[in-house]
């Protein structure tokens, strides 16, 4: 008899993200690869340099030191992996620029509200979080620690903009109408993908579902474009990360 496996949760997400051939990956994307071309534009188009910003699945710090090497000194990082957020705090403490890391989960965040300018949640980390509603609960939390008209800056992968990808996606949604989807995944748009040897789970929205979980959750795309249309995208990048969708939110209201 076949066995199907349990549907993805939280917490198999949590230890697939913090299992060592994954926390090598990022641990090596950060020491070789740093801050995108694209994430340096966005910031330096968006955020003052003197802004408080914290630095949701940081890892180990790919994006939390480049920012800082780019003039953003007032940043924190969190990740769910202390593997990554003890490798961050070494080399912090190595070069000694005393950046604050700490493990924490983006649902459950141990900041105060109205804590910071902006909120970078880098490479489709948001979408890394099993179903909806939860992805919901990750964004009122975000929301939260964020002062009134605050940024929130992150990326997504876009089903509906990579022509490479679009057939598969069409297969996806027929496989769901009749019933045959993995039943593993909890919603179209939901797939594994491979990582180092692990199957990783990533959903893939479209723009449609993501400016309506940023209109539930208290947020107002101000700027949305993807990646190779903002700038030229360097080789080293286009080698270890797929294409994505940038997203800069405001926290609307109170």
């Amino acid at each position: 008899m076949k066995v199907i496996e349990p549907k993805v949760y939280i917490d198999r997400a949590k230890k697939d993200y913090s299992s060592k051939e994954v926390a090598s990956r990022y641990i090596r994307l950060a020491e070789e690869v740093g801050l995108w071309k694209s994430e340096a534009f966005v910031f330096e188009k968006f955020v003052n340099k003197d802004s408080l910003i914290l630095d949701v699945g940081c890892g180990a710090g790919r994006t939390t030191f480049g920012l800082f090497e780019l003039g953003y000194r007032n940043i924190v990082g969190v990740d769910v992996s202390k593997t990554l957020v003890s490798e961050a705090k070494k080399r912090s403490k190595q070069q000694k620029i005393g950046i604050v890391f700490d493990v924490q989960n983006v649902m459950n965040l141990k900041f105060r509200d109205n804590s910071f300018d902006v909120v970078l949640f880098s490479y489709n980390g948001l979408m890394t979080i099993p179903g909806r509603e939860n992805r919901e609960i990750a964004m009122k939390e975000i929301a939260r620690v964020l002062k009134s008209n605050g940024l929130f800056v992150f990326t997504t992968h876009d089903r509906e903009a990579d022509k490479n990808f679009l057939d598969f996606w069409k297969n996806e949604e027929k496989k769901w109408k009749s019933g045959t989807e993995d039943k593993r995944l909890l919603e179209f748009g939901d797939r594994f993908v491979q990582e180092n040897g692990k199957q990783l789970f990533v959903h893939f929205p479209n723009t449609k579902e993501v400016y309506s979980l940023c209109a539930k959750t208290g947020f107002a795309v101000k700027f949305t474009k993807m990646r190779w249309d903002i700038c030229a995208t360097p080789q080293i990048e286009k080698e270890n990360f797929g294409e994505c969708r940038f997203f800069v939110a405001q926290k609307t209201g109170e």
